[in-house]
């Protein structure tokens, strides 16, 4: 392992503490977001396995600030190197969409945090692969899950035009499609 990909690695140990205020929780994760820029995409994602890193942290059931630790690290990766993340985040949607129903407030807002930035990414490609992610939530998740994946859905009309005009026929399917 190089002495780069440690770092990383040390920085999501730091951010994962029990211990930690929320504001050096955040500060932890700022500094691994900005740590991947350094990196580079491509090694921070391959090298330093960050996708299984942060799913392993999301799936942890037991402890919450795991949870939240996985969830801001992801909002300041997708802020950090924008679309060039897209391809690695995205799959991770479904997982941040299940922290809207967590038991734990900070995970929650964690996972408000992590959609936004991660939302605020997509090109019109990856919004063709996200519409099916998010009527699967609204469809079957919890009902927390939903009110976020309506959330998201809502913001890409707003950011993404090209949503409304090419996507008309998914929205239709769904919302017309029997119950």
């Amino acid at each position: 392992m190089s002495p780069e990909i440690k770092v990383l690695n040390d920085l999501i140990k730091a951010t994962e503490e029990s211990s930690l205020s929320a504001e050096a929780r955040k500060s932890h994760a700022h500094k691994a977001g900005e740590h991947v820029k350094k990196l580079g995409v491509i090694r921070a994602f391959h090298e330093g396995h960050l996708v299984k890193t942060l799913t392993a942290l999301l799936e942890n059931k037991k402890q919450g600030h795991l949870r939240e630790a996985a969830l801001l690290i992801l909002a300041e990766v997708a802020q950090a190197v924008g679309q060039a993340g897209e391809p690695y985040l995205i799959p991770l949607v479904p997982k941040i969409l299940d922290g809207y129903a967590d038991k734990v407030a900070t995970v929650r807002e964690a996972a408000d945090g992590a959609s936004k930035a991660i939302m605020a990414l997509p090109s019109k490609y990856a919004v063709k692969l996200l519409l099916p992610v998010l009527f699967d939530s609204i469809e079957n998740g919890r009902w927390q899950s939903q009110c976020g994946s309506l959330q998201i859905l809502a913001g890409l009309c707003k950011t993404s035009p090209k949503v409304q005009e090419v996507d008309i026929k998914a929205f239709s399917q769904f919302f017309l499609s029997p119950l």
